[in-house]
């Protein structure tokens, strides 16, 4: 590196770190796959944020994103499984730090870019952190495994379980029970503003549409999926998904 090109990164690292942005030189790589919902939550993530900052975008744009082919079992190769054990997307890798669980990435993304995705303050961090909890374990357990056998597998080709169909539909209707109660005292799901929870939802009600699903019992819920497809980060990820859908391509805009 020359001693000028060498002085120019110095000078803007140190001006990005002065402004509360990360240095230049640092570079993350996150692996997905863009039709399913935990790397969805990520492209909203990343979505929500270049919108809230022209900055921030142009550190986003940085990221390398790579798809992993899920239905070619890629993310069950020794490889693969070397960055997470568990074998699922998502995975960040940033410099030294190897992370996955798609809402702890979002967490850490949301965090290290100072987005008002994550809020401040100690009670406010906690009730967030509480619906990601639930996401994790309620609700993913259910949506996530109906979109799996009624979406993503007939997508690729492969038969579904049928057996689990109604079980999860019943259990559905718990934690839509749950969830609009909870949109009937706020506009979003940790308050009036959008937080992580949304995003995190969110990001498996974009295919609800897909497996002919009836949300007509629960009117808060519907209103705010109506919210969130009015917003113009959840537009752009849905064009995303779309173009993947047709194209089998990964065409990440940020």
């Amino acid at each position: 590196m020359s001693d000028t090109l060498k002085n120019h990164v110095e000078k803007n690292s140190s001006d990005s770190q002065k402004r509360g942005f990360p240095p230049i030189t640092d570079f993350m790589t996150l692996f997905i796959h863009p039709l399913t919902h935990n790397p969805i939550k990520l492209q909203l993530v990343m979505s929500y944020m270049s919108h809230e900052s022209e900055r921030i975008r142009q550190y986003l744009r940085n990221i390398q994103v790579k798809t992993v082919e899920l239905e070619q079992l890629e993310h069950k190769s020794d490889h693969f499984q070397r960055l997470n054990p568990n074998g699922k997307v998502p995975v960040l890798i940033h410099n030294d730090l190897t992370l996955w669980e798609s809402n702890a990435i979002g967490q850490y993304l949301a965090n290290y870019f100072s987005s008002e995705l994550w809020p401040y303050g100690a009670d406010q961090q906690a009730s967030l952190l509480r619906w990601l909890l639930w996401e994790t374990g309620c609700w993913d357990s259910v949506v996530g495994n109906m979109l799996l056998n009624e979406f993503y597998f007939p997508f690729w080709g492969f038969p579904g379980d049928d057996r689990r169909k109604d079980r999860n539909r019943r259990k559905f209707k718990e934690l839509a029970t749950v969830l609009n109660r909870q949109l009937q005292r706020n506009r979003c799901i940790n308050g009036d503003d959008f937080s992580l929870a949304d995003l995190s939802i969110g990001a498996s009600v974009m295919h609800l549409d897909s497996i002919d699903l009836d949300v007509t019992p629960y009117p808060a819920f519907q209103a705010w999926r109506s919210l969130l497809s009015q917003q113009p980060w959840w537009q752009d990820v849905q064009k995303n998904i779309q173009n993947f859908q047709r194209n089998g391509a990964m065409e990440l805009s940020i």
